[in-house]
């Protein structure tokens, strides 16, 4: 015979919905205790719209380049947050007296990386969705609803790789150097990446055709220059987003000891 409360607890334990949208409430209110870091990592790629501004590329007045600037910068945005929220993030949660508790909870590790992957996720969406209103109101841009779907849906789709990539950074870092590493490759990322809105040499794109920020660029830009999609670009950005994944996993399996494997 069972109780009410042994009703609870298994009705608790299979709900890995409900236990994944705690942890992401938890994520968000532990980053928004630090509003700075939120809005300075958010508002990343408003400041470099800043920069355009000064530049020789005449965003005020060609409507094609400011709108693909602001596509490259909405890419920016995602990676900005989507790498510094969880490989920062992780290890200060790792050093937590409640997080050596919770692994010993009989949840698996898929509601906590779901919370963990959730809120930089919804993060970076607000970043995409400001810097491109934003861009549209200071520049000559015009977009039409479908282009605007489309950077957007781009945007979203790079927050797949990118977060899980995070995610690993997270349980390979100590709290020290995560911040540098994790700017580091976001910086690496933009540069290489070929998301930063300028010209760049021959090899940079060749290196750039084979991360995930490049084949999220090379998809703007076939849409925006009414080129026909490269399936490449999805396969580079699911290929980073399984790998990324199945290393986040394996990463979190060790972290958390034998004893609760």
């Amino acid at each position: 015979m069972t109780t009410g409360a042994d009703n609870d607890v298994q009705v608790n334990l299979q709900s890995p919905t409900r236990l994944a949208w705690e942890w992401t409430r938890l994520e968000l209110a532990t980053w928004l205790k630090e509003p700075t870091a939120v809005i300075l990592n958010i508002a990343y790629p408003l400041i470099m719209l800043m920069f355009f501004f000064v530049s020789p590329m005449n965003i005020q007045s060609d409507p094609e380049l400011a709108l693909s600037l602001i596509g490259y910068l909405s890419l920016v945005g995602v990676l900005m947050v989507c790498t510094n929220f969880p490989a920062t993030g992780v290890p200060e949660a790792r050093e937590s007296d409640f997080y050596l508790f919770s692994r010993t909870l009989p949840t698996g590790p898929g509601p906590r990386l779901a919370g963990w992957i959730a809120a930089p996720i919804a993060c970076a969406l607000i970043s995409a969705v400001g810097t491109f209103i934003i861009g549209v109101l200071v520049t000559a841009a015009q977009p039409t609803p479908s282009q605007a779907a489309v950077i957007l849906g781009v945007a979203l789709l790079l927050t797949l790789p990118i977060t899980t990539l995070g995610l690993a950074l997270g349980f390979l870092l100590s709290k020290k150097t995560a911040l540098a590493v994790s700017l580091a490759v976001a910086f690496a990322m933009i540069l290489f990446g070929g998301i930063s809105g300028m010209p760049m040499p021959p090899w940079v794109d060749a290196v750039a055709e084979l991360l995930p920020t490049g084949a999220a660029g090379g998809i703007i830009s076939d849409y925006l220059n009414n080129r026909p999609l490269n399936p490449r670009n999805i396969a580079i950005i699911l290929t980073w987003t399984t790998i990324a994944a199945v290393g986040s996993v394996t990463l979190y399996r060790r972290d958390e000891g034998r004893n609760f494997t």
